[in-house]
């Protein structure tokens, strides 16, 4: 309820968001062997995110009926969660479990110029339930254009947290799309802290191109159907070590799907275990990823877009 105030809800809206994450947690204690809900207030709309590693929906079309339960239970969880939120999806897989995402209010890249059809979202977690994030992303448009920011801070806790805020506000306070000019206006943003690894990736769709620069450990990779290109970073340290900055330009296809993560995933992340992922909403996306691959001693930051 605070969170919902925060970003200013109506009462309506809080009070479904209070239903929504009633039945979510609820369905976590029931069947999750382990489960997390994670709940995110941004602006005008509240996302929430309930991952966990149950048995998972053999049938996920009957699970969302009214009147349907595996539990004893009333069975209207899932289809009243759909009813209230904005924005809904679900992925399940058997054996490996499920990811539920409702969004309350209003969101998205919506435009004149046709970026409607771009999505994001994005997961983050530190390495300790107590500790703040010491990795950080965010999406701005600028025009047609999406500038998708990743960035690691050094080390964990409070002084990576200021590190890669600072790298996000800096790319949020600049006017210019130039992957090579925002890594310098954060390179310079940086000084002050410990510094940290970092990447920007910006997508032009209407003409399907995609520049991007990175310094350090953030690993991105654009995905087409089945075929996957890994983008190019540098080596360095945003805020100190930096020899060299440079573009590299790729393309982007109507349903690619971009990925980009801090070295809290391993590189060896893939979709092979987890059919449909791919065309899901881009939260549920890089909140199952988060699940299945990351390195625990680490915080982890994933953003898709």
């Amino acid at each position: 309820a605070s969170i919902a105030g925060t970003v200013g809800l109506s009462e309506t809206l809080a009070g479904a968001a209070a239903i929504i994450i009633n039945e979510l947690t609820t369905n976590l204690l029931k069947h999750a062997k382990e489960g997390m809900l994670f709940i995110r207030g941004n602006e005008d709309h509240l996302d929430l995110v309930a991952i966990d590693r149950g048995p998972g929906l053999r049938d996920v079309g009957a699970c969302m009926r009214d009147g349907y339960s595996s539990a004893g239970t009333a069975g209207n969880g899932l289809g009243a969660v759909r009813r209230l939120a904005s924005r809904f999806d679900i992925h399940s897989t058997p054996g490996r479990g499920t990811a539920v995402f409702a969004s309350l209010g209003t969101n998205g890249h919506a435009d004149a110029n046709g970026a409607s059809a771009m999505r994001a979202g994005a997961f983050w977690q530190p390495m300790h339930a107590d500790d703040l994030c010491g990795d950080a992303c965010a999406v701005f448009q600028r025009g047609e254009e999406l500038v998708c920011v990743v960035a690691d801070g050094l080390g964990h806790g409070v002084e990576a947290a200021e590190a890669s805020r600072a790298a996000v506000m800096a790319v949020g306070a600049a006017t210019t799309t130039d992957p090579v000019r925002l890594l310098e206006r954060m390179h310079a943003a940086l000084r002050p802290t410990r510094g940290a690894a970092v990447a920007v990736t910006v997508i032009r769709p209407g003409t399907g191109a995609v520049r991007f620069a990175g310094v350090g450990n953030i690993a991105a990779s654009i995905r087409f159907e089945e075929e996957s290109k890994s983008l190019v970073s540098l080596a360095g340290i945003v805020g100190h070590q930096v020899r060299s900055i440079q573009e590299f330009r790729y393309d982007w296809r109507p349903g690619s799907l971009l990925v980009m993560h801090s070295d809290g995933l391993t590189s060896r992340w893939n979709m092979d275990q987890e059919p449909g992922l791919a065309s899901k909403e881009p939260a549920i996306v890089a909140a199952v990823l988060a699940r299945d691959f990351a390195r625990e001693r680490d915080d982890r930051c994933v953003l898709t877009v």
